[in-house]
C-alpha cells in the first residue's frame, strides 16, 4: 500500500491537504467534505467508480466494472497488471496532476 500526501496554501481556501491511500485496485480518500471533493467523486462515478463512503476514509474501487482502462498516457487491462503495478500507475497519476495544480506531494510505502 503506498500513501500520497499532497498539500498547497491556497489563498481562498487557507492549507488544503490531500490524503491517499492506494492498495491495489483500490484508492481511499481521507474523508473531506468540499466542492471540490464532491466534484472529484462525482467526475469519478460518472467514468464508473464505485465509492463507499467511510466514517474517516473514503473507498473508491476507480476502476469499477471497467478492465480495458485509459489514465492519463497509460492504457492498459487490469487483469494484466499486478496490484503493485497498478498502485505504482494509480501513485504516479494522482502525483502528477495534483503536481500540476500547484500541490507538493510526497509518497511512501505503508
Amino acid at each position: 500500500m503506498i500513501q500520497i500526501i499532497c498539500q498547497k496554501e491556497d489563498p481562498n481556501m487557507g492549507n488544503v491537504k490531500v490524503k491517499i491511500r492506494i492498495k491495489g485496485k483500490i484508492i481511499f480518500f481521507k474523508f473531506n467534505q468540499s466542492e471540490i471533493a464532491n466534484q472529484i467523486m462525482a467526475k469519478m462515478q460518472k467514468a464508473g467508480a464505485i465509492i463507499t463512503p467511510g466514517k474517516g476514509w473514503i473507498k473508491v474501487n476507480i476502476f469499477g466494472e471497467n478492465k480495458e482502462i485509459k489514465l492519463g498516457t497509460d492504457e492498459f487491462n487490469v487483469n494484466d497488471k499486478t496490484d503493485s503495478e497498478i498502485e505504482k500507475i494509480l501513485g504516479n497519476f494522482y502525483i502528477i496532476n495534483y503536481t500540476k495544480t500547484g500541490f507538493t506531494c510526497e509518497n511512501k510505502n505503508i
